[in-house]
């Protein structure tokens, strides 16, 4: 989100601290809460780190001098309206609320390198959901410490956050990043299978696995970093 921030801020000429305090403002959450179907109060749960976070639809928006910040955040809200709209039906089949939804998406976007992945990525995570095993993903422990990039330390692991999926069951306590209309569509259609396990080889290749003993020799056959 401090990146939408930031871009935002410069093509309205205002600062980012702006973009961030009314995007954190409890007053305007609320009225959003009131204004779209699919914002509600599990924004403003304790631990959430920015209310907003995966619900602004990254797209270009035509702007002209007379655009406000509200403008502009309210024109990002109606295309994911949009999005969401068109997959309701398969978000409520999953057995998610749309910040739930949102949240799972945004861990397949982070996730996944290449488009035709998405599908059984988001697969392996709704099957480790549905068999309460931990999804264990270095994405939402690296969002834990404010660190992107794929490499995690034991150390990292330990962090006790709400994003931590190695520390808690079940879904990150919010979204992670943006999301894309394929990964929103990929999510609502994920591919099922049996697997468990995945593992992106240095050209982002994926070897997807049903076992731990087969995911970890993977791992060692083609481990990179």
């Amino acid at each position: 989100l401090p990146e939408i921030a930031e871009s935002t801020a410069t093509s309205l000429e205002i600062s980012s601290d702006e973009v961030m305090n009314l995007l954190n403002d409890k007053d305007f959450l609320n009225t959003l809460i009131n204004d779209y179907w699919f914002i509600t109060e599990d924004i403003l749960q304790d631990g959430i780190r920015y209310p907003l976070e995966g619900y602004l639809y990254p797209e270009t928006y035509q702007l002209n001098a007379n655009n406000t910040l509200k403008d502009v955040i309210k024109a990002s809200l109606d295309m994911m309206d949009a999005k969401l709209t068109e997959v309701k039906g398969s978000i409520d089949a999953m057995g998610f609320s749309v910040h739930e939804f949102l949240t799972f998406t945004s861990v397949v976007e982070r996730e996944s390198l290449f488009d035709t992945d998405r599908p059984i990525i988001a697969g392996v995570f709704k099957n480790r959901l549905d068999i309460n095993m931990l999804l264990q993903s270095d994405i939402t422990v690296n969002y834990a410490w404010e660190r992107t990039g794929v490499d995690v330390s034991y150390d990292h692991l330990k962090i006790d956050s709400p994003y931590n999926t190695y520390k808690y069951k079940g879904l990150p306590i919010g979204p992670i990043s943006t999301v894309s209309a394929v990964t929103i569509d990929a999510c609502a259609n994920y591919e099922h299978h049996d697997y468990l396990y995945f593992f992106a080889k240095a050209d982002g290749t994926v070897i997807y696995s049903k076992s731990l003993d087969e995911h970890n020799a993977a791992v060692k056959a083609n481990k990179w970093y």
